[in-house]
């Protein structure tokens, strides 16, 4: 912001900044570490709580914000599912401990953190995280009265982006949900992270954590205090961060989130508003929820059938777990994504490719790739050289993403080296000329040999390449 003469302050845009060049050398480091933690979140590596801290944010902001692009919450899990379900059976009425996460995600709900609260004899909010809902107002109000942001999206410049007024009141109005809901419970007092550091650091990459390799209360308690707390008293943890409630399962904590609560609730008499509160879920892009159909197409018509909150489920491994179903209901909404909103189905394909290719092992993600990428041409552009030219950027796209989600994973460190000769350029290309094979093959054209088949491949998906690489080219040097 400046003076400006016709009013007191006036916006500073990118073509203010007298060395633009400077300011992207000096967010690209910070912009790097947060796309690397996202990526961790997105593979349900990390819980959300460590990116925040590693990041020198509130907790509470990047709920708010969805710093992951996401909010991981649900239970994709069956078994994992009904063992909270049988925890929230054994501990209703009793005393839990919570963190923030559970404020942010059982304030979006129909009956509302009051009700929910009401259910046990005590819920205790660790001190820690009542501090962090302190920073994290005073910062909401910082990002409601200025007028832009600007960062860096690494590999493409500086982008400036800002708030509407609707957004600046959305985040003040659920900013003081949280605050009112931490406000029904009782502050409990937690001295150290003791015995949670290790729990939480033992199976990290050792650069997840060299910026911080000791945790402390006033960094990392927002998220950790909740667990510390419930390990040292033998109280359950209410907490709806995926992977945290997983680290609290393996260390035999008793734990649960808001949906299994609820799940248990419905059927004890409280109105059952299963459909409502998925729909505000689907919305507010939380993930790991059922898929279902009728739910995913509303949400993705109110996003104008753009890749946003009914797509990114989808780039989440855990959405994968069983790929036939998971396949089908991605489909569905594919076509009509095509039908209302034709441009948008390559980014579409990105999310499906990035899940989908993204839950298995690294070298296995490309051929899971190319098969999504021809299902996807075939049942909307047409399996034609122009019909899948318009997809292969994307697929390329989230097949890198896919890997490096696998590699996540299963724990690869080094992830060019763990791909191995098939990490060479053009590998997807190669797996999309096997696809088309075997669909030549199964297409019975007995006076065609198998070297015949092979040739005809590769030189339509040669086609397509060219076809979209021309593209790119028009898109960059228009005429």
């Amino acid at each position: 912001m400046r003076l400006h003469p016709d009013g007191p302050l006036r916006s500073v845009g990118l073509q203010d900044i007298t060395d633009p060049e400077a300011l992207r050398q000096m967010l690209e480091p910070g912009a790097r570490r947060a796309q690397h933690l996202r990526k961790h979140v997105l593979a349900g590596a990390i819980p959300l709580g460590l990116m925040a801290s590693q990041l020198h944010r509130p907790y509470a902001l990047a709920l708010l914000q969805r710093a992951a692009g996401c909010i991981p919450a649900g239970e994709a899990d069956p078994e994992r599912f009904d063992a909270e379900v049988a925890t929230v059976q054994a501990t209703l009425d009793q005393v839990v401990v919570i963190d923030t996460s559970t404020l942010y995600l059982a304030t979006q709900t129909v009956a509302g953190f009051a009700e929910l609260r009401a259910r046990f004899a005590a819920v205790r909010l660790p001190a820690p995280c009542y501090d962090d809902l302190d920073m994290a107002a005073t910062a909401i109000e910082q990002v409601r009265k200025s007028s832009m942001n600007i960062g860096v999206e690494p590999g493409s410049g500086l982008r400036v982006s800002q708030l509407t007024q609707q957004e600046r009141d959305h985040l003040g109005d659920r900013m003081d949900q949280l605050i009112k809901a931490a406000e029904l419970t009782d502050i409990a007092a937690v001295a150290d992270l003791s015995l949670v550091t290790e729990l939480i650091t033992s199976g990290l990459e050792a650069d997840l954590v060299a910026q911080s390799p000791t945790f402390t209360l006033q960094r990392e308690g927002a998220w950790l205090a909740a667990l510390q707390h419930a390990l040292a008293t033998g109280a359950p943890l209410w907490s709806d961060d995926v992977v945290l409630r997983a680290i609290a399962a393996e260390a035999e904590i008793p734990t649960f989130g808001t949906f299994a609560l609820l799940h248990v609730l419905y059927g004890q008499g409280l109105a059952d508003t299963t459909e409502d509160d998925h729909r505000r879920f689907l919305a507010d892009f939380v993930v790991d929820l059922p898929l279902h159909r009728d739910l995913l197409m509303r949400q993705a018509e109110a996003d104008g059938w753009q890749p946003r909150s009914a797509a990114v489920p989808f780039a989440r491994p855990s959405a994968w777990r069983e790929p036939r179903d998971t396949l089908e209901t991605f489909l569905a909404l594919v076509r009509a994504v095509h039908r209302q909103e034709p441009q948008a189905v390559a980014g579409w394909l990105l999310c499906g490719v990035s899940g989908f290719a993204g839950s298995v092992h690294p070298q296995e993600a490309p051929v899971r790739a190319a098969r999504l990428t021809c299902l996807v041409a075939e049942q909307t552009v047409g399996l034609t050289r122009q019909g899948l030219s318009e997809l292969v950027l994307s697929a390329e796209t989230g097949v890198r993403h896919a890997r490096e989600l696998g590699a996540i994973r299963a724990g690869l460190a080094e992830e060019p080296t763990a791909f191995g000769p098939s990490d060479a350029p053009g590998v997807l290309r190669v797996h999309i000329a096997a696809v088309l094979v075997e669909t030549l093959q199964a297409q019975n054209q007995p006076e065609n040999d198998a070297v015949a088949l092979k040739r005809e491949a590769e030189a339509f998906v040669d086609g397509a390449y060219a076809l979209a690489g021309s593209s790119q080219e028009d898109q960059h040097h228009p005429r």
